[in-house]
């Protein structure tokens, strides 16, 4: 490939049959060194556009290198491949391409309770589509708008010296919006993030639904309701009033999505719902039966009593201990009541009692004193369903006026309120 001079670097094309995307090796002329890029066809104004994205904090856009004005061409970092090769190299995972009809009657097999698929991509998701919403959120409270999400998806590899295996990013690219205009029409802003986001959810259902589309012909199939609940139903929520502004607390809600919170973060929150829920709903607003209903499982004591795991069962005996000096009197009084009949089966918050067990276990079940994050752990895999359920209550409780002080109280712990 002929070589291309360009102030102090040169570039090569360099040929990748793993991807459509342009790729080139650049080489820094003083030193001699050598890096890989990417390289698209656009005229200077686009070039300035897209290099605009990259002075808006934590938006995981393309990074720009410069503009060959000779060939109508910006350099930019290197990539992986688009949204969609990484599907596809998803699908056929380490096998021969020749395998993909049978990957795909794999994945799609009906008699399969779970969608395995769903399990083998969920790592590489999170990092994937994770830094795409925290970097469309950036995008968004900058004031502006990606235009071309469908379009716009990138995934990185990354190692570091220190990593044995390589992580992937989600890169946003191919952006439409102009972060440059100063003035935006009254009113146009908010709908054309929307936008943005109803993308996003199209996104996140092809990426959970992959081998039943692309199979011959295309699969219908139910979302889990877990994954449903923790991710497109906050999506959804965003979307139901297209004049939501980022920023704004359901603007923030929406694009925090639960499927991507850390161990710490998860906790945090269920800590803190909980004690929205049987603590503050009660005060601001006479009960918490309206949240009951999202709590499900009316046998999980069952489940419990049962386990082999004799920690969990000394815990659901257990008649709470002593209540911690930060509890407010009227907590005290609620879990003296709570004594008397612990979980009573009777009671119409049974099922939501689920919710009251796993804060006992995170603040009284001792496994060898390695802290929260193996209690939360063991609870949610006797109850896989609980922050699903912890999250669409909170979703309920969300546009509640009578609960602004409690919603805004629970985003200031969170420190969502910052964003």
């Amino acid at each position: 490939m002929e070589s291309k001079k360009l102030g102090k670097i040169s570039y090569e094309l360099i040929t990748d049959p793993t991807t459509a995307l342009k790729k080139i090796s650049i080489t820094n002329n003083a030193s001699n060194s050598t890096r890989k890029g990417t390289i698209f066809k656009a005229d200077y104004d686009d070039y300035i556009r897209q290099s605009v994205f990259n002075d808006i904090e934590n938006s995981n856009t393309l990074r720009i290198l410069c503009y060959d004005e000779n060939h109508g061409s910006f350099l930019a970092e290197d990539l992986t491949c688009t949204l969609e090769e990484w599907l596809e190299q998803k699908l056929i995972g380490n096998g021969h391409r020749s395998m993909r009809s049978q990957r795909i009657r794999d994945y799609c097999d009906i008699t399969k309770k779970d969608m395995d698929w769903v399990k083998d991509i969920m790592n590489d998701f999170n990092n994937v589509l994770g830094s795409i919403t925290d970097g469309l959120g950036a995008i968004h409270r900058a004031k502006a708008v990606h235009g071309n999400l469908l379009e716009g998806v990138a995934v990185k590899s990354t190692r570091s010296p220190l990593m044995v295996k390589s992580t992937l990013k989600g890169i946003l690219f191919n952006m439409k919006g102009d972060p440059r205009k100063e003035v935006v029409p009254r009113g146009s802003l908010a709908p054309q993030q929307s936008d943005d986001i109803d993308n996003l959810k199209t996104l996140v259902r092809r990426v959970f639904f992959y081998p039943y589309e692309v199979s011959n012909p295309p699969i219908q199939r139910s979302f889990l309701r877990v994954y449903d609940k923790l991710c497109l139903k906050q999506l959804q929520s965003r979307l139901s009033t297209r004049t939501t502004e980022a920023g704004t607390i359901k603007g923030t809600w929406g694009l925090k999505l639960a499927i991507f919170w850390p161990q710490k973060e998860q906790i945090v929150f269920m800590s803190r719902v909980y004690r929205l829920i049987y603590h503050e709903l009660p005060k601001h607003c006479g009960s918490n039966l309206f949240v009951v209903k999202y709590f499900r499982d009316w046998n999980w004591t069952t489940k419990v009593t049962t386990h082999e795991d004799k920690v969990l069962r000394d815990v659901f005996y257990f008649n709470h201990g002593k209540v911690g000096e930060e509890e407010e009197e009227e907590e005290e009084e609620e879990e003296e009541k709570e004594k008397k009949e612990p979980y009573n089966k009777v009671s119409r918050w049974h099922s939501m009692d689920k919710l009251r067990f796993w804060r006992n276990c995170i603040e009284h079940m001792d496994l060898d004193k390695s802290g929260n994050n193996r209690n939360h752990d063991k609870v949610l895999k006797v109850f896989p369903e609980l922050l699903a359920e912890v999250v669409e209550a909170f979703q309920e409780i969300l546009p509640r006026n009578d609960c602004r002080t409690c919603v805004v109280s629970v985003f200031k712990d969170m420190h969502w309120d910052n964003l």
